[in-house]
């Protein structure tokens, strides 16, 4: 196995590739050093393609703490740590994509593996130049679907950060019209200490919005209007009332959100509190 060892560190472990390409980065784990550079080499066409060979899930470990990658390719059958328990170990902190290379005849380790969270399987006495163009296929969805999580989960952080610094007062509600969350802003508007005094309560009622917006939102169209608002008509009255009471002149707008079908998942809504320009006039 050292020898081995040797050999694998004395080539390299990825591909030059063209400056500009999204890079694919790969961690390859197998035990055995001769089907590493099989994998590696016959895939060399796909210049975005960048591996990183190992020898051991115990190394594989190692690598994720001090590396990034977009998916994990691991044999089954290890020494030490098989491919099923390194993928267990893996999916208690991540959901990093993992394909796994099985035996002739492991149904068993599938169903294992699938229980496990699997993203896909490739049995090893496939022919190769199927097995190899069925295992770039499986990087390329992998990591697009990667890519595409992280790219939602920064969003949605953009998201929650702008939220919850905005200085407008926002409020989201969900398909039923129910508040679900309320920014630092809005609770400043209300004079309310924390989200729970108000959420659960309904949308329609908060705001005396007419028939006619009414009719806009449920057809998926945004409505804006001006209005005096009653404190006492946002925050219930068995609730906490807050340390503001009395009117205040609103600017109002609700946007309900569409999915891609056409439904409706959620609205949100902001006030802009023009209390002090409508006294002025």
């Amino acid at each position: 196995m050292n020898q081995e060892y040797i050999s694998l560190q004395g080539r390299p472990s990825y591909h030059v590739i063209k400056v500009g390409n999204i890079m694919i980065h790969i961690l390859l784990v197998d035990d055995e050093v001769s089907f590493l550079h099989v994998v590696q080499d016959s895939m060399a066409y796909n210049e975005d393609f960048i591996f990183e060979l190992v020898l051991s899930a115990d190394e594989a470990l190692e690598k994720l703490n001090q590396s990034r990658y977009d998916v994990i390719v691991s044999d089954y059958s290890m020494p030490d740590m098989n491919g099923i328990a390194l993928l267990t170990h893996i999916r208690r902190s991540s959901s990093i994509p993992f394909i796994l290379f099985t035996g002739i005849g492991g149904e068993h380790v599938i169903i294992e593996a699938i229980n496990q969270g699997v993203d896909f399987y490739l049995k090893k006495g496939d022919a190769p130049n199927i097995m190899f163009a069925e295992l770039a296929h499986m990087i390329r969805q992998a990591a697009d679907k990667n890519n595409a999580e992280e790219r939602i989960r920064e969003n949605e952080q953009k998201y929650r950060e702008l939220f919850v610094n905005s200085s407008i007062a926002i409020m989201i509600y969900n398909q039923d019209r129910i508040l679900i969350d309320i920014n630092p802003a809005a609770l400043a508007m209300f004079g309310l200490p924390s989200a729970a005094e108000v959420k659960g309560t309904p949308l329609f009622r908060q705001y005396s919005i007419s028939d006619e917006n009414i009719a806009d939102l449920h057809a998926g169209n945004p409505v804006r209007y001006s209005k005096l608002l009653n404190i006492d008509d946002i925050v219930p009255a068995n609730s906490y009332h807050g340390t503001r009471l009395g009117l205040i002149y609103a600017d109002i707008s609700i946007i309900p959100h569409l999915t891609g079908d056409g439904t409706i998942s959620e609205y949100y809504v902001q006030i802009s509190d023009l209390t002090a320009q409508y006294r002025a006039e």
